[in-house]
């Protein structure tokens, strides 16, 4: 084995090797023009993949403040058909209970007939829930909003349902 080994190196270095022997290399032309074919396809991907981060995270905010205004609203509904008290507010805890402290649940409800409400028998409930981005308690231009209202109607059933009996 070693004459045939030492054969093969000596071919080699001469350039008079069968194809078989020699070694298949890569110049550095067709390197830099394999990276550059895929630094070409890997950037738009990248982008687009960062792009759809950005969007995914929209979505999932827009539905955490969905879910939370629902479900302020069902219960500001609650309570004043079970007490007709007339209440307005902010709160943040709807929206740590959901996982995103940064959301703010304003409520209004009100029987007044400027708001579309009867005196004392059609009560309007309306939830603002929002983003809250900056930490100021307010609703900003650029911060993502959600707003839903419902009536109440004022029934003997409600409140007696609300007062335990």
């Amino acid at each position: 084995m070693r004459p045939v080994r030492a054969h093969r190196q000596r071919a080699v270095r001469s350039g008079q090797c069968p194809r078989r022997y020699r070694r298949a290399g890569v110049s550095l032309l067709e390197l830099i023009a394999a990276s550059t074919i895929l630094a070409m396809t890997l950037v738009p991907s990248l982008r687009l993949m960062r792009d759809s981060l950005k969007v995914s995270r929209q979505l999932e905010v827009r539905e955490c403040l969905t879910t939370t205004a629902m479900g302020a609203l069902e219960h500001q509904a609650q309570q004043v058909a079970a007490k007709w008290q007339m209440t307005s507010g902010t709160d943040r805890s709807y929206g740590q209970l959901a996982g995103y402290p940064q959301v703010v649940v304003g409520f209004e409800t009100s029987d007044s007939p400027s708001v579309g409400g009867i005196k004392d028998s059609l009560a309007v409930v309306s939830v603002l829930a929002f983003e809250d981005q900056n930490s100021n308690g307010r609703q900003d231009g650029s911060e993502s909003a959600v707003r839903f209202a419902t009536k109440v109607a004022r029934l003997q059933s409600y409140s007696l349902e609300g007062s335990g009996l």
